[in-house]
């Protein structure tokens, strides 16, 4: 907006706004990224950006291009042509692969599981359990027949209390030992049968995990050749320092610029308003005494000794001249308005009245001079 305009400052275009911002943005990012593009040289190679072009839209595109040491693009070299053989080997291999693979697997080839067999335990048990009697038998034959010399040499008959209650306990004694040597039969039956079981799972376990790994040899020797090559370093490139760019904030210091003029031309109209209205308010109080008085002469010819004013000292004298509120005595209407002495002192004229012409004159230079104050506010 011009010192000199007197209209509201035009709102900005928001489409030519959002699209200098996004120029702003654009340049931004750019600047950014190619501060980020730092050519790195190390031991085991290089790394270089190049502008390859540039985008329709006229953003610069660019190559990272990785180059080895002379050493490393040698072993690299090697590697290739290495792997190369490898996975020609790895081709022939395939066709052990398939033959390996051709037949299904199945678990019925290394026969049924190994099962329980009670019929086996029982004969077992039964076995043991006769070699234990085998012995035992002569013993208590032996046991008995002392027992029975013994009782006789005693003097118990064979239908004494006495006697028949030593034949309870030795019968007693025999069962127990019979017993005991069933149980242990039966333990050793069982311990045996578990070994067996073990020793046919072991051995049919054995069996399947042999067969898997013949199966599956071809498959992890092509493995092993795929996994072996020789070490290569790869550059280790470090992070390049970089820093952030910020756009230049155009939407927002144009909006900013604009509230500004729009707001200073707020504050002038205010000040503008304020002031015409007190001269608009002077005049009308001044005119109004000239308006109650007869039409009075104005006519330049009958007129003479003229003299120019200072507008602005009388502006002055205007703004320190007393005015206020009074009644004529023995009149009730209250009024308003200066005293012809305070008017006298600052303009010349009689402490009896007022000249209607000169309190005419007076207002008009007055409201010259502020409409002269804001034209120049007008102009800042």
């Amino acid at each position: 907006m011009g010192k000199g305009s007197s209209s509201a400052p035009a709102a900005p275009d928001p489409v030519a706004t959002a699209n200098a911002q996004a120029a702003a943005n654009k340049e931004a990012a750019i600047a950014a990224t190619q501060l980020g593009m730092v050519n790195q040289v190390t031991p085991y190679g290089n790394l270089q950006y190049t502008q390859r072009g540039t985008a329709p839209d006229g953003t610069p595109q660019y190559t990272a291009t990785t180059t080895l040491s002379p050493e490393q693009q040698s072993m690299l070299d090697i590697e290739n042509q290495i792997g190369a053989q490898l996975l020609g080997t790895g081709q022939n291999l395939l066709g052990r692969v398939g033959e390996s693979t051709a037949t299904p697997f199945s678990m019925g080839a290394f026969g049924a599981a190994p099962q329980v067999d009670d019929a086996a335990r029982q004969k077992v048990e039964d076995a043991l359990y006769g070699r234990a009697t085998s012995r035992l038998d002569p013993r208590w034959d032996q046991d008995q027949t002392r027992l029975e010399t013994k009782l006789a040499n005693q003097g118990f008959s064979l239908d004494s209390e006495g006697y028949g209650q030593a034949m309870d306990d030795f019968s007693r004694q025999r069962t127990d030992a019979y017993d005991q040597a069933r149980l242990g039969a039966e333990s050793q039956a069982i311990s045996e049968q578990n070994r067996l079981f073990g020793l046919e799972s072991t051995a049919r376990q054995n069996a399947i995990q042999e067969a898997l790994l013949e199966r599956g040899q071809p498959l992890q020797e092509i493995q092993a050749l795929l996994g072996t090559s020789p070490a290569i370093s790869s550059p280790q490139f470090v992070s390049t320092p970089t820093q952030g760019i910020a756009p230049a904030d155009i939407s927002g210091n144009t909006y900013a610029s604009y509230q500004g003029q729009l707001n200073n031309y707020n504050q002038q109209r205010a000040t503008s308003n304020a002031l015409m209205g007190s001269i608009f308010g002077l005049g009308g109080q001044l005119g109004s005494a000239a308006i109650l008085a007869p039409a009075l002469a104005s006519d330049e010819n009958i007129k003479t000794d003229k003299r120019g004013v200072d507008e602005d000292s009388i502006l002055k004298k205007v703004k320190s001249l007393p005015v206020e509120t009074w009644r004529y005595k023995g009149d009730g209407q209250r009024r308003i308005g200066p005293y012809a002495q305070d008017f006298s002192d600052r303009f010349g004229g009689t402490d009896e009245g007022i000249d209607p012409i000169s309190a005419f004159g007076v207002s008009f230079a007055a409201i010259k001079a502020l409409a002269d104050k804001v034209d120049r506010l007008e102009k800042l």
